[in-house]
């Protein structure tokens, strides 16, 4: 690309997001209308491979929220997806489990949530109706949700990666941005690639970099409110056939949400919970794999991520758990991977997907979690609202 050639798209950030905003730029204005630039060696290498693939429902999200509404969709889009270009993926349900009156409490909140959210199918099931789910978990009673699932994240991002080819949308990795420009007609970007540099203007500038998303909004502007912080997530793993009483059918299990009150804010907590994974059969259909995952921790981290070292032991992970699933042993965890996701600090805790107020033709798209379930419905609703 010669310097100041002038493109319709350019879109920082090569992402789950990223990319399903490319594609969807691609099918709309056709080829070679949408440049990416990626920083690393690799699409896709950060948080948008390093996660549990978990497909959400949509029932922790406050109503009214972009994260509601578009978990909500995100889910129905991504599982036709799934079955349009033969990504594997499972749907077992989730159970929320309760084992206290304060816990019961929680769940007849999200209940009338995932109602205002537009889930369906939503019950509070009582403990003796659990085991006939997983019969190795306890609870008084859970909440029982059966959008939730997992994907196979490799080939969702493989799919990804060939449509974007495929649509014409033009890939530049190992392209770092060091400055940006941005005026009333577009900005123009100063690329960094290898020991080359080269610059160019954006007709439209879309920020999509995920955990360097609020860096790039500070270059477009700098007073851009946007705060990310790094949050280091770190998993454990076990091999639920290895007993009987440690095995699990697949589906995602997780006790009730925690409310904390920090840094001025007051917000239920995940914590850490159990994931299934997948094995491929003899004839090439999904299902549910010997481990499964135990996770993720949480930790807010620096700007180097933390990454090398575990800030866990395995003692923590089954303390973590045992109140649901009595029959692990510490003998039965190991140590797995960790990855890194974008906490959005400030302005609240949403997805962002709008037009910088100072420079309307660079867009800020920032989203953690569930920002994989939601990827392809974050990127109509830029189309088709922001755009």
């Amino acid at each position: 690309m010669s310097d100041l050639e002038t493109v319709p798209f350019a879109i920082i950030g090569g992402g789950v997001i990223g990319l399903s905003v490319a594609i969807n730029l691609a099918k709309k204005f056709g080829p070679n209308s949408v440049y990416l630039f990626e920083k690393n060696s690799y699409l896709c290498e950060e948080q948008s491979s390093r996660n549990s693939g978990v497909i959400h429902s949509g029932i922790y999200y406050e109503p009214g929220s972009l994260k509601a509404e578009l978990c909500v969709f995100g889910n129905r889009d991504l599982r036709d997806f799934c079955i349009k270009y033969k990504v594997p993926f499972l749907i077992k349900g989730k159970l929320i489990l309760a084992n206290s009156y304060e816990d019961e409490g929680v769940l007849e909140f999200y209940k009338s949530r995932a109602s205002l959210n537009g889930l369906i199918g939503v019950q509070i099931i009582s403990g003796h109706k659990i085991r006939e789910y997983e019969p190795n978990v306890i609870g008084k009673s859970a909440l029982l949700i059966s959008q939730s699932g997992i994907i196979d994240v490799s080939s969702y991002l493989k799919k990804l990666e060939s449509l974007a080819e495929e649509y014409g949308v033009t890939i530049f990795k190992r392209s770092t941005v060091l400055n940006i420009s941005a005026n009333s007609s577009g900005a123009i970007c100063e690329i960094e690639s290898g020991d080359n540099k080269y610059s160019f203007i954006a007709e439209t500038l879309i920020n999509a970099s995920g955990l360097s998303a609020d860096r790039i909004a500070k270059l477009i502007n700098p007073e851009s409110p946007y705060e990310i912080q790094p949050i280091l997530g770190e998993y454990a793993t076990f091999n639920c056939s290895k007993r009987g009483d440690i095995s699990l059918n697949g589906m995602n299990v997780y006790k009730t949400p925690q409310y904390i009150k920090k840094d001025n804010r007051d917000y239920f907590v995940v914590g850490v919970h159990f994931t299934p994974t997948f094995e491929m059969g003899k004839n090439g259909i999904a299902k549910n794999g010997k481990t499964v995952l135990v996770g993720p921790t949480a930790l807010a981290v620096s700007d180097d991520y933390g990454y090398g070292k575990s800030h866990h032991d395995l003692e923590y992970f089954l303390n973590e758990v045992r109140p649901i699933f009595p029959g692990l042993l510490l003998s039965d965890l190991s140590l797995g991977y960790s990855g890194i996701r974008a906490k959005l600090k400030t302005p609240k805790d949403d997805f962002v997907i709008k037009r910088d107020d100072k420079y309307p033709n660079c867009i800020n798209v920032m989203a953690d979690s569930p920002g994989l379930t939601s990827s392809l419905s974050i990127a109509k609703y830029l189309i088709d609202k922001v755009l």
